[in-house]
Parts: C-alpha cells; sequence; structure tokens
C-alpha cells in the first residue's frame, strides 16, 4: 500500500508539472514553483506501548517553502520519494537515536497541503501554508515547522525544527535541538483554491 500511494503521488505530481503552465497566473512573478509539505505523525517514546498512562502525541510537520526551478519542473514527480528520504534521515532517525519515535504513513504526507498551485506566486503560497498552520492550530494538535532543501542534509541541525503551537490537549516529546514555542503571526485572509488535489479516502 505504502509503495502504491507513492507511486500516485509522483504520478500526480508529474500530471501537475505538465499541464501547469497551461494555467500560468499573471501573478506568477519569478522562474520558480513553490511547494510545502505538511506530514501527518504519531510520537511516542521508544520502548514504551502506548496506553492510558502512556498516550501517543499527534504531530504535524509544516516544512517552509521550497523553490524549484521551472527549468528542473520536472523534479516535482520524485518530491513524495525525496521528502519521505529526507525525513527519515534527518527527522525521524536522529529522534530516534534520542529514544523518540516518530511514525507517519505515506498517506499523511500532503504535498501542498492537498491544493494545486504550482502557478501562484510565492506570496500566494505563503499564504495557503499559514492558513494550514492556522487550521491544524484550531484542530488542537501539535504543530511543528522544519526547514526542507533538495540538498545534502544533516539532521535535526539541518531541519532547524521549531515548536509553532503546543496544545494542551497533546503530550510533547520534543529533541533537545527543537527550539520553543515562536509567536505566530496572524495570517491574511485568505481563500483558498478551489482546484484541490484528489484525497485518498
Amino acid at each position: 500500500m505504502k509503495n502504491l500511494t507513492q507511486i500516485f503521488s509522483s504520478i500526480l505530481a508529474l500530471v501537475i508539472f505538465v499541464i501547469a503552465p497551461t494555467f500560468v497566473s499573471a501573478q506568477t512573478d519569478d522562474n520558480n514553483y513553490y511547494e510545502f509539505y505538511v506530514i501527518e505523525t504519531k510520537v511516542t517514546r521508544v520502548g514504551i506501548e502506548t496506553d492510558d498512562e502512556h498516550p501517543q502525541e499527534r504531530r504535524f510537520y509544516v516544512s517552509d517553502l521550497i523553490p524549484i526551478p521551472k527549468s528542473k519542473g520536472s523534479v516535482l514527480a520524485d518530491l513524495p520519494g525525496i521528502m519521505s528520504k529526507y525525513f527519515d534521515a534527518n527527522v525521524v532517525d536522529p529522534m530516534k537515536a534520542q529514544g523518540i519515535l516518530v511514525q507517519y504513513y505515506d498517506d499523511g504526507m500532503r504535498l501542498s497541503n492537498g491544493v494545486v498551485y504550482a502557478t501562484y506566486s510565492k506570496q500566494e503560497v505563503e499564504e495557503i501554508r499559514a492558513k494550514a498552520l492556522t487550521d491544524l492550530k484550531e484542530r488542537q494538535v501539535n504543530i511543528v515547522t522544519f526547514h526542507w532543501t533538495l540538498s545534502n542534509a544533516n539532521g535535526l541541525e539541518t531541519t532547524n525544527p521549531v515548536m509553532y503551537f503546543h496544545s494542551k490537549e497533546q503530550p510533547l516529546f520534543l529533541s533537545k535541538e527543537t527550539k520553543p514555542v515562536q509567536p505566530a503571526k496572524t495570517p491574511p485572509n485568505v481563500q483558498t483554491p478551489t482546484t484541490k488535489r484528489p484525497q485518498k479516502h
């Protein structure tokens, strides 16, 4: 199932890459596409079984924006696999070394948070990301933001995790590198585009 989900995500990203130039907005102001990831995870202590006394933490990781040159737009088709490897190497593995188990599934990884916006400007994508953060906060889940890069990475030093929001309804298992909660900026009043990537049911 995991492999099938990755294949589907790759095909979808490729389709977006092929059709995007047809719908380029006049507001697109540079030569890049902009993407970010929202990753739903379950976090526990390594070796401790989840029960009433040891609940698991529901945490969402939200990446910053990454520019992808339109001349290299074919990279979009590879993003699910790229992010999975990046997240494993630079979040999951170093957290596990500190006794914290971060688990996720492919269908919990949402490129663009499920919104097709390859033709939108950087500012519009930033607004969509801000709205995604606000929506998650309203759901009372823990939120950690992190840095994403397509180049070589060096664990949590590269991902630079920041605790964006801690819900009182959730336990909290943090690495020593995770920065404390940062004051959240109030996002602009933005409407999410109605065109969305198909969601798995």
